[in-house]
């Protein structure tokens, strides 16, 4: 009987010990490189309202905004509420950077020049309409605004 007993628990250490080491593995078989976690970007202006912005997590979606000489272009045009990482480049000749404003956020990255390395912004849409835009100088006005709706 102890026999039994002790082959019975070796088992349950395996089991157990090749549980915790597939849990640990994560990602796809699909040959992707697993996304690392970025820290949020460095905001100025004001801090954000209403819920804070949650840290990048491997449910979250990353949209690449391509700003330029006056235009803002985003990876994908339909969002569903969730947490997105906004990786913003400059590729005109004058310097940008973006902001959003709508449901309980209020954020916006520091100023890229020209060349500069991209600035990533982590923020957590809810339903409900938001305006991106540039902050620099009159840039807004110019044609850097864009709304977009969470549905």
């Amino acid at each position: 009987m102890r026999g039994r007993h002790v082959r019975g628990n070796r088992i349950a250490v395996l089991v157990l010990t090749a549980g915790l080491g597939l849990a640990g593995c994560g990602g796809s078989d699909d040959g992707a490189t697993p996304s690392v976690p970025t820290p949020p970007a460095a905001t100025t202006g004001a801090p954000a309202t209403g819920a804070p912005s949650a840290p990048a997590s491997a449910a979250g979606s990353t949209v690449t905004a391509d700003l330029s000489e006056f235009t803002i272009t985003l990876s994908q045009k339909t969002f569903a509420p969730g947490t997105y990482t906004f990786v913003v480049r400059e590729n005109g000749q004058t310097s940008h950077a973006l902001a959003i404003k709508g449901p309980g956020v209020t954020e916006q990255t520091t100023t890229i020049q020209p060349g500069g390395a991209e600035q990533r912004m982590t923020v957590t849409l809810r339903a409900g309409t938001y305006e991106l835009w540039c902050p620099v100088g009159n840039h807004k006005s110019r044609g850097m605004d864009l709304t977009i709706t969470v549905a």
